[in-house]
């Protein structure tokens, strides 16, 4: 982790010469988000795992949070003691990927756990909120395999989080590592020849989890912008409550993946994308 300065300078004052490098008892650590906490301290999420092949892609393992001081010193008081908190998935495997600080002081991790996306809140000082969900879990559930990337709040009060929904099984099999692993997509070119359905998954949920169907049945809306597959990476809340996504649209013509930009209203499902903005292959 590294701070700059606003003109772009690296903020020397912070950690060693401006860099902070954090060994978790001495196995693979690799951080999904960050986010600004109060008193100008840096909470930040991830997972242990062990590397693929692929340097960027590690296999799923157990989640963790770590708060740090803004000067880049662990925050040994967060997490009973060690400045870190770790979970897994009622004994099975779990990957972090969204964190938000909320309005109402509480901290809400997005994750990914046995084909479902997932929802956990903890206050302040790192302590699971066991009254949120069931035992403490909040799942999102398409029926179908789903994944989820970021999470955002909007201007009135309300989850706000993104990712995609994968309804045939048999692309899901031929993705199987995309399932188990912490990293962008990883499409095989096999699966792309025969078919690719992802869908774009927009959800929003009242901050005590209940889906808010005043947006759309269940929370959720799903959306393509290409009717090949459509995956929703980056997410942002506009000040109005319009929702903007960045999108991966599969292209099967040439096989590159096209950007997509989708923006929704945040007034329910009655014009539920407003545009998608943005389309464009590589040269």
């Amino acid at each position: 982790m590294r701070r700059h300065n606003p003109d772009g300078s690296l903020d020397t004052t912070f950690g060693t010469g401006g860099f902070v490098i954090r060994d978790f008892d001495g196995e693979h650590n690799y951080v999904q988000d960050l986010v600004a906490f109060s008193g100008g301290k840096i909470l930040v999420v991830g997972g242990f795992g062990e590397p693929t092949e692929d340097p960027f892609l590690y296999e799923a393992g157990i989640g963790f949070m770590t708060l740090f001081n803004s000067n880049g010193t662990l925050d040994t008081a967060f997490g009973g003691g060690d400045g870190l908190v770790t979970w897994d998935y009622k004994g099975s495997k779990i990957i972090n990927k969204g964190v938000h600080f909320g309005s109402d002081g509480m901290i809400y991790i997005l994750g990914e756990a046995e084909g479902n996306c997932t929802l956990r809140r903890f206050n302040g000082a790192g302590a699971a909120d066991a009254t949120f969900g069931t035992e403490g879990w909040a799942i999102v559930d398409t029926d179908t395999a789903d994944t989820c990337w970021d999470l955002r709040e909007t201007p009135d009060n309300k989850l706000v989080f993104n990712g995609a929904a994968y309804p045939p099984p048999s692309i899901m099999q031929q993705q199987s590592t995309r399932r188990f692993t912490v990293g962008r997509r990883q499409l095989s070119l096999s699966a792309m020849k025969e078919e690719s359905v992802e869908m774009t998954m927009i959800g929003r949920y009242r901050m005590d989890r209940s889906p808010d169907e005043t947006f759309a049945p269940d929370g959720l809306i799903l959306t393509r912008v290409y009717p090949t597959g459509s995956v929703a990476y980056g997410l942002a809340v506009q000040p109005d409550g319009k929702i903007i996504t960045a999108s991966e649209e599969v292209n099967l013509e040439d096989r590159f993946p096209d950007l997509g930009v989708i923006r929704f209203l945040g007034d329910g499902p009655a014009a539920r994308v407003l545009a998608p903005a943005v389309m464009g292959s590589p040269e």
